[in-house]
């Protein structure tokens, strides 16, 4: 079998400029899945005549029958596709394309675990009044699983917040920027087509996306109408003469050039027969190069193009470049200036001092040349801006950034102006995140932590009566409260114990039925509140063995742990953390690790600061030499002290770490640690 000849055409002028008609008054033919016009060449024209009479230019003719250029002879036919030749022409399956005026007014959100209305709101755009105005219901709560109307940006007027000290204004919304929820059988490319918008801008508008990370229901950004040039690579079919041999036939024609008999005899309308020295034109495949606006690409045309490299485009949108070096910066108020620093810097500097020995244990042996630059602000923000003006900022692979809510900020826009990964290890409250695609929270936000707290309590207890130890001299926690809003509309069972004096095994008995389970929750975590129940649990555990028993106990139990370790593990106690210490020894190799390098002693916290500079020393730098966004599956670490696992709020928006640790303390004396 001869191979088919690849032809490469290259086209000088934009495919924008064939001169497509209501039609032209030419017979047509279906060859394949295309249909074509076709001309048969009369005794002494010209192809430039030829072009004249039918409306055509001659690039247009020769582009698919290349034999014209050097002339044409009586009889020859030439042949045009309808669909580059008739404005009308619509090609199978082709929908009609949006703008920002005649988008859907409203789209649907479906609330995912541990949103919040607040996030949810600040995620669109939208003030929470705006929000609640279109969804009356959410003020009674949301639950994962809820849809939610949101109305477009054009279509709601934004408010600004009452509490401008307390709650950010609502940020303005990108102009010509609107949301679309991706629909079952929808691609990057063909969302692309529906709003005559780049690959590029969508990539751009959601980080979280791209070609094989495109799932219907979620909701991406949309500019309409931005459009760039592009090179495409077009299939199309060319018109070769052929001259027929002796003994040749449509089918041995067809088979030695790896094309359908059908579609030959097609392109021969005129020839039901062949015989030698007759000539006969042969559709042959063929690519034309050519450079089209996005807006007018197919696609098809837009799958040709980026398909087999959309990782580099990716990485291009948003200044990802992977080479040998790692390069990190650590932007913390040291406050050096200072004879004696505050306890605050001295943390900071704890922590620096644990990234130190992570760079040290592996900086080596990752494969890359490990670079930490360390700048200290001063605890002023004219020095972080200063800072931040130097020209190198903008070509680290991450930013650690300090909790100071005006420095954390800074930093924050700083990224986002410059696609620099932040990381924001220390602040619990900031929720740039929400709207920042670079901004990468290590510290689970609370209303995430409950979601997760919530998911392992409906998995592991959820046959188990909840039992709420009320506490009446604290103020109850939010993740209570979120708990037991969510108890409620789950319809769980539940009873509540107000806990004014010592609980003891007697009186709760009184509240125990046979063979039931209960699972105790704390109001509060205040350290009060478990000296008044920790004995009497679990005594009423030991003498009721007829009922299983567990409490719940906080991220604060961890400062407990030494007291009240055996009195936890004699309830089945389950504490909830974004880190635990198992000092075990790891953590002894580390600190030894510490003295040696700096010959000083570890400050003594919880969490201990120097372990969480280990633990982000390690990921970062793992993350990075594997050629890894930190934000990404692949990039996720399993620390001593606190674990890494990355993912987006919404496809625009940032990062949290969504690592929340289970420490069990069992009836069998063991801690297990469950992440």
């Amino acid at each position: 079998m001869k191979a088919i000849r690849l032809i490469i055409l290259v086209a000088v002028a934009l495919a924008g400029c064939i001169a497509a008609q209501a039609q032209l008054k030419l017979p047509t033919k279906n060859l394949g899945n295309d249909t074509y016009y076709y001309y048969k060449v009369k005794s002494g024209e010209s192809i430039h005549g030829i072009a004249q009479q039918i409306g055509v230019s001659v690039d247009d003719l020769v582009r698919y029958n290349p034999s014209a250029r050097d002339g044409v002879s009586k009889n020859q036919l030439l042949f045009l596709p309808v669909k580059d030749f008739n404005k009308n022409y619509k090609s199978p399956g082709s929908e009609p394309q949006l703008n920002a005026q005649t988008a859907p007014k409203t789209i649907t959100h479906t609330v995912k675990s541990g949103e919040s209305v607040y996030g949810i709101a600040r995620s669109y755009n939208l003030s929470v009044d705006d929000l609640v105005a279109s969804n009356p219901l959410i003020d009674n709560g949301i639950n994962p699983g809820d849809e939610i109307i949101i109305p477009q940006p054009n279509s709601v007027e934004q408010h600004q917040a009452t509490t401008p000290a307390e709650v950010p204004a609502v940020e303005p919304i990108e102009q010509g920027v609107i949301f679309h929820t991706i629909k079952r059988g929808e691609s990057l490319y063909s969302v692309s087509k529906l709003y005559k918008t780049s690959i590029e801008s969508l990539i751009e508008l959601n980080p979280g996306v791209s070609a094989e990370h495109f799932r219907a229901d979620d909701v991406i950004k949309v500019k309409p109408g931005d459009t760039r040039n592009i090179t495409v690579n077009r299939p199309i079919k060319q018109f070769i003469p052929y001259e027929v041999k002796e003994g040749e036939t449509y089918e041995s024609i067809a088979l030695a050039n790896g094309i359908d008999v059908k579609e030959l005899r097609a392109a021969n309308p005129e020839m039901s027969k062949i015989k030698k020295g007759k000539t006969i034109y042969i559709p042959r495949p063929a690519t034309e190069t050519t450079v089209v606006n996005s807006a007018d690409a197919s696609v098809q045309d837009l799958e040709r193009t980026y398909g087999g490299h959309i990782d580099e485009v990716y990485n291009e949108v948003h200044g990802i470049s992977h080479d040998d070096r790692i390069n990190i910066a650590i932007v913390l108020p040291f406050q050096l200036h200072k004879a004696e620093p505050p306890r605050q810097a001295l943390l900071y500097t704890d922590f620096y001092r644990g990234f130190a020995v992570a760079i040290d244990s592996i900086g080596n042996n990752c494969g890359k040349q490990v670079t930490l630059d360390v700048y200290d602000t001063e605890h002023n923000l004219n020095v972080t801006d200063s800072l931040l003006a130097l020209e190198k900022m903008k070509t680290y692979d991450v930013i650690i950034a300090p909790s100071e809510p005006k420095q954390l900020e800074r930093i924050n826009r700083f990224g986002k102006d410059n696609n620099v990964p932040i990381l924001n290890v220390f602040s619990i409250k900031n929720d740039d995140y929400t709207t920042n695609p670079m901004t990468m929270q290590v510290n689970i936000p609370s209303s995430y932590l409950a979601g997760r707290v919530i998911e392992f309590i409906d998995k592991k207890f959820n046959d188990y009566t909840i039992v709420y130890l009320d506490d009446p001299d604290h103020e109850k926690k939010d993740i209570y409260r979120d708990l037991q809003n969510h108890f409620e509309k789950a319809g769980r069972p539940v009873k509540t114990l107000t806990i004014a004096s010592e609980l003891t095994a007697k009186k709760l008995s009184q509240y125990m039925d046979p063979g039931s389970s209960y699972l105790f929750l704390p109001s509060t975590g205040e350290k009060s509140l478990l000296e008044k129940v920790a004995t009497g649990i679990g005594q009423a555990k030991e003498q009721r063995y007829d009922c299983d028993v567990a409490l719940i106990g906080y991220p604060e139990y961890t400062m407990y742990t030494n007291e009240y370790k055996t009195k936890f593990q004699a309830i089945d106690t389950y504490m909830f953390s974004r880190f635990y210490n198992p000092r075990d020894y790891r953590v002894k190799g580390i600190e030894q690790h510490y003295k040696r390098m700096f010959d000083d002693e570890i400050m003594n916290t919880t969490p201990n600061m120097m372990l969480i500079g280990f633990d982000t020393g390690m990921f970062v730098i793992k993350g990075l030499a594997g050629n890894h966004e930190l934000n990404s599956p692949e990039a996720a670490y399993k620390g001593i002290q606190t674990s890494f696992d990355f993912e987006r709020v919404s496809n625009w928006g940032g990062s949290i770490n969504k690592s929340v640790k289970f420490v069990h303390f069992t009836p069998e004396g063991k801690v297990v640690v469950e992440e």
